[in-house]
């Protein structure tokens, strides 16, 4: 995955690597995995996806439109369960893409051994996503609120920075 890595919140890491990252993970299921657009919306709206079982067909319908609806009803099943093994490669790439730091954090949340047990793919990222973010559960929400308006607010950008960076 070109060297990106999700790692715990430090001031010198790029304040994006976290997204860098899951695009760097979207690129690879593109590469490597089938029905990639499944994957594609998984990782863009961090929902699981929902799939739409075929009509049923009128009693009165043509034999070749049974025959096609027999076809959606096997690539349905298919890419359900395509999905299901998808998000399991993308769970241990996920997991295996993290630093040591992070995963050794990860392992110390209180419900990491179902997510790992159950290859929870959108539990996973959440995680990362919250201690890539510095979000600490044992903060005083309000603490935690106006630590992050101030980083907001204290926010700029750089001398000898370009927009990108």
């Amino acid at each position: 995955m070109n060297g990106h890595v999700f790692q715990c919140y430090n001031k010198k890491t790029n304040r994006r690597q976290f997204s860098r990252t899951l695009q760097e993970l979207g690129q690879y299921a593109s590469v490597k995995l089938k029905y990639l657009q499944d994957m594609r919306m998984l990782l863009k709206t961090m929902m699981e996806v929902i799939f739409d079982l075929p009509v049923d067909l009128a009693a009165t319908s043509s034999q070749a439109k049974k025959e096609l609806w027999k076809l959606e009803i096997s690539d349905f099943h298919t890419r359900r369960k395509l999905y299901a093994s998808n998000k399991s490669v993308l769970f241990a790439v996920a997991y295996g893409q993290c630093s040591e730091a992070m995963q050794a954090k990860l392992q110390a949340t209180e419900s990491f051994r179902e997510i790992d047990t159950t290859s929870n793919l959108l539990e996973l990222l959440s995680h990362i996503k919250m201690i890539s973010h510095r979000f600490d559960s044992r903060t005083y929400l309000y603490e935690a609120v106006l630590k992050a308006k101030m980083s907001v607010l204290n926010f700029a950008q750089g001398e000898h920075k370009t927009v990108p960076d």
